[in-house]
Parts: C-alpha cells; structure tokens; sequence
C-alpha cells in the first residue's frame, strides 16, 4: 500500500552547512512533508519558515494549513525547534502558546511517533510535517514521494 504525501522540500541540516553543501553521512537532517495534493514545483526554505510560523494559513489552492509537529520532548522535536525555528525547546513551545492565546493560530497537531506523523500527514489534506530524513529514507519504498529541495 503507497500512503499518499509527498516529500516536499528541504531537507535541513546541520547548523552552519551552505545550502549547496549535501548532508554529511549520519548527521541529523529533518524533512519536511507534505499532503501529496499540497506539492509544489519549488518551495524556499523562507516560504516553509512563514508556514511553520504560521504566518500563512493557506495554500495557493485555499486548502487550510494543518501543521505537524513532533513534541519537543522528542529527540526530532527538539532538533526542529533548533534547525527550523532557531529555539530552544521551551522557547518553542512558548512561542505556540503565545501565537494560539492571541487568537493567531491554532496549534500544531503534535506526535509522540514519526510514523504516527507521517500518517497523519498522509490522510489530511493540506497537512504539511517535520520529521528526520532517516525516517522518510526507511519508508521510501512504502511512500509515494517527490524531492524538490534539498538543503
């Protein structure tokens, strides 16, 4: 069975690699995933910072943004709110809590499992989620996916 996202975007690597520059072999990247009706041609790595700050809430085709997030008590989930937020943990976490509080956004749906992530990326239009790039790579042949950055 081929679970429906796609693999979007970027893969993010260790803080202070270029852009150009591949991941090292064993480093910690994370990807970014998405429902497989959301891909797109290209995507900047600032146009998936506005998403995850939740500065935008759609996509061009008017499909609501649902954000995935592992906790920030998970190993991924702490790697995220380093690499693609520049937080810490509590920082990030605070960030949301400020952001749903104010009425700007509503919370990132959060997940003890990257696999548990990936499903619910996979069955929820407009989902779009972090997870390490280890993960995605392990279920490639289960996954039907499309690279279209890689950083």
């Amino acid at each position: 069975m081929t679970m429906d996202f796609a693999l979007l975007l970027l893969t993010l690597v260790g803080l202070g690699t270029p852009p150009s520059s591949p991941a090292p072999p064993g480093s910690d990247s994370l990807t970014v995933v998405v429902h497989v009706a959301q891909v797109k041609a290209s995507m900047r790595l600032t146009d998936v910072q506005v998403i995850f700050r939740a500065e935008r809430c759609r996509w061009p085709d008017g499909t609501r943004i649902v954000l995935a997030l592992m906790k920030t008590s998970t190993p991924t989930g702490r790697l995220t709110a380093q690499k693609l937020y520049g937080m810490t943990p509590f920082e990030l976490n605070r960030f949301w809590l400020g952001k749903v509080f104010r009425g700007e956004a509503q919370a990132p749906r959060s997940f003890n499992s990257e696999e548990a992530l990936l499903k619910f990326v996979a069955s929820t239009p407009g989902a779009v989620g972090v997870v390490r790039q280890s993960v995605t790579d392990s279920l490639q042949s289960m996954l039907r996916f499309s690279r279209i950055l890689t950083w």
